[in-house]
């Protein structure tokens, strides 16, 4: 998590800092999306679902304060030396975060030689089992013993520390779970130049668990669990139930909120307000992305066979990784200049006359000069010869184009939005989606009355399996619709 600062102009002025929204684009950035919203609540809640949790295990938690058998903790100190820093000074959050993992070990390995039973079997005082109920650790049982992160809890950076700093950790064993081993982990920092009282830099919870060997054996249910010597200790040791539950909870909240790919269609789309200045961000945002996609150089794709002639096709390596969106491209080469291209697609009601797909298609609100929302209705042509009957899907899109006739360029894309209040899906078709996808008309180097077309698709599985299959014969009809003369019987008459 990051914090946005404001500049001396800003602080001066008493101006709000403006953070502008995010809107996701791919798949996996709507993924992301909706967990950090969840994340988010979490952490906004945390301190107040701790409390609730440890009221209710207090009633089930005697105190016990003897001071003999206080719990494991240790301090050491380190020297931030110039190696440890950024170039303003400041410590590297990474390097915090190995020493506070290096105190977190070591102090849980301290731990382990302390639960060990007597050799002699002689009564030190401690309980007689581990935390699991079975048999104590056996200090032959540490022999081939290693630790294995379970979590990293919640750890708050406060303040910086800079080169010269004495930095102190201090980790203590709070709480010994069946399964895990809580440690927390607190970091300070003392000033080189004025020596004043120490500032807290950060701290947190770490989870351990102890295993064995190259099977993985877990131990931790043998390590005895520990016995609060103070006051703060007993308090910690309370609060660690109520944080195991927390953790355990979000785990499974976040288990919960993966959603499987054939059940994902809301996640593609954004709330879509005609009215509200979102609108138009989602627009140029279609638009970057389409432009973003094309120069893209890490997607792999596969090409297609073909057969017609100045037409070709590719999918994305990994076709039916159905974990992610599915990608199609297809480039034509179209003896009409990018104008008219541009022009027959922006025309809705002409998208059946070449679209193979497409049943229904109309715009149905203008989103100011270069947006506008278009509802259409995909289905398998006729002739379809898949073994799978395919029901129709429903499509509803913003559509962004933008238009550079110095250049020659024109772009056209659509992305799924969801708008249910004022255009709520048919109850006899499947709404469907699509992230950023479109079209993409330049001039050839050639003449500037000939035409570079590239189509990018970004389909849910469903609509896929649809659209793709037919792919090249709707980039083959529009070819062909654009290229006779608008006299002609077929010819498209809004050609120039």
């Amino acid at each position: 998590m990051y914090v946005v600062l404001k500049t001396d102009e800003e602080k001066a002025s008493n101006t709000k800092v403006e953070v502008p929204e995010l809107v996701p684009i791919t798949a996996e950035e709507h993924l992301e999306y909706s967990l950090a919203e969840r994340r988010r609540n979490f952490r906004k809640n945390r301190e107040k679902r701790v409390a609730e949790m440890t009221k209710e295990s207090e009633a089930e938690h005697t105190v016990n304060l003897s001071p003999l058998h206080g719990g494991s903790a240790l301090t050491f100190t380190e020297l931030v030396l110039p190696t440890h820093t950024n170039h303003m000074g400041n410590t590297f959050g990474g390097q915090i975060m190995a020493w506070m993992v290096k105190g977190a070990k070591t102090v849980v390995w301290l731990h382990l030689r302390m639960s060990c039973a007597p050799k002699d079997g002689a009564d030190d005082g401690r309980p007689p089992l581990g935390v699991g109920g079975v048999d104590r650790l056996q200090v032959e049982q540490l022999k081939d013993a290693f630790l294995q992160p379970v979590s990293v809890d919640t750890v708050h950076f406060k303040a910086p520390s800079r080169l010269g700093d004495r930095v102190l950790v201090t980790a203590s064993v709070t709480r010994v779970f069946p399964s895990s081993i809580e440690v927390k982990v607190r970091v300070t920092s003392n000033s080189a130049s004025t020596q004043d009282v120490p500032m807290e830099v950060n701290e947190g919870y770490m989870n351990f668990a102890v295993m064995r060997g190259p099977f993985h054996e877990p131990l931790t249910r043998h390590v005895t669990d520990v016995v609060p010597g103070t006051m703060e200790q007993d308090q910690e040791y309370r609060k660690a139930i109520a944080r195991q539950d927390f953790r355990e909870f979000r785990r499974m909240d976040g288990k919960r909120s993966q959603p499987s790919f054939e059940s994902s269609c809301h996640q593609f789309s954004v709330d879509f307000d005609p009215e509200s200045e979102k609108a138009q961000q989602v627009a140029v945002q279609c638009l970057s992305c389409i432009l973003c996609l094309n120069d893209n150089a890490t997607l792999r794709w596969e090409r297609l066979i073909t057969t017609t002639e100045g037409v070709e096709a590719w999918v994305e390596f990994g076709l039916r990784n159905t974990s992610s969106v599915s990608r199609l491209k297809v480039k034509a080469t179209i003896k009409r200049s990018p104008s008219d291209c541009f022009r027959l697609l922006k025309d809705a009601n002409s998208r059946m006359e070449f679209d193979v797909n497409c049943t229904e298609a109309e715009v149905i609100l203008c989103c100011r000069n270069s947006a506008d929302l278009v509802r259409m209705v995909m289905a398998p042509p006729p002739n379809d010869t898949s073994p799978t009957k395919r029901p129709k899907q429903e499509l509803l899109v913003l559509r962004a184009y933008e238009e550079k006739p110095d250049q020659n360029v024109f772009i056209l894309c659509s992305r799924s939005v969801r708008s249910d209040k004022r255009f709520p899906p048919r109850d006899d078709l499947q709404r469907t989606e699509v992230l950023p996808s479109g079209y993409i008309m330049e001039a050839t180097s050639e003449s500037s009355e000939c035409t570079n077309l590239t189509f990018l698709g970004q389909f849910s599985q469903a609509l896929f399996d649809m659209v793709q299959p037919h792919a090249m014969e709707t980039v083959r009809r529009f070819k062909e619709l654009l290229e006779k003369p608008s006299n002609e019987s077929g010819g498209y008459a809004g050609a120039s």
